[in-house]
């Protein structure tokens, strides 16, 4: 069952490495700092059109870098678990694990459908097929 787990929790790992390439969290994270940076700067707040928009960046970029980083720190969680962990704990690690996978399951779903215009609404017709 370990080894299960362990295989379990690297492939977990490998799809939130990639994710974290595909958005750009490196990135992310550069830009998050040097926007808190400039908010910092007395004057900042003087143009309160450009701080508006500032924010609105930095609260998506932290969403998804906040996100991911929960996810990171739950997968090396897991990781040292089952690392130190006795069979007795097993049902209990594969629990948690399976709870980390439907958690990064959510957040590649949440990623896939975000979008310049996902905020904006959407008109849905259905109709019946003619056959």
């Amino acid at each position: 069952m370990q080894d299960e787990l362990i295989k379990k929790v690297q492939a977990l790992d490998k799809a939130l490495q990639d994710l974290g390439r595909i958005l750009e969290i490196n990135n992310k994270t550069e830009t998050i700092y040097s926007l808190q940076l400039q908010m910092a700067r007395d004057e900042f707040w003087n143009n309160q059109k450009e701080a508006n928009i500032v924010v609105g960046k930095l609260k998506i970029l932290k969403n998804d870098v906040d996100s991911w980083n929960n996810l990171k720190g739950i997968l090396d969680d897991a990781r040292d678990l089952i690392e130190l962990s006795d069979a007795s704990l097993a049902a209990e690690i594969a629990a948690e694990v399976n709870s980390l996978e439907k958690k990064l399951d959510d957040f590649k779903l949440k990623v896939l459908l975000n979008g310049e215009f996902d905020s904006a609404d959407a008109i849905i017709e259905i109709g019946r097929a003619h056959v």
